[in-house]
């Protein structure tokens, strides 16, 4: 299908502190599809899922 599987993919250099945490805090804004979840996602939770995905989507390529 070609979707991203990687953070690279979408733009964001996964070794960068400040890029990843970025695009975590712009995914638990309101209104962010994370608040579906049935527990609270807090940043921190978000980064490490962010880098987790992006090590089993670079293992996958």
């Amino acid at each position: 299908m070609g979707l991203p599987i990687a953070l690279a993919e979408v733009g964001v250099d996964a070794n960068s502190d400040d890029q990843v945490r970025t695009t975590a805090e712009r995914s638990c804004m309101p209104g962010e599809s994370s608040h579906n979840e049935p527990f609270p996602v807090t940043v921190s939770a978000m980064v490490s899922a962010l880098r987790t995905a992006d090590q089993i989507g670079r293992c996958l390529r």
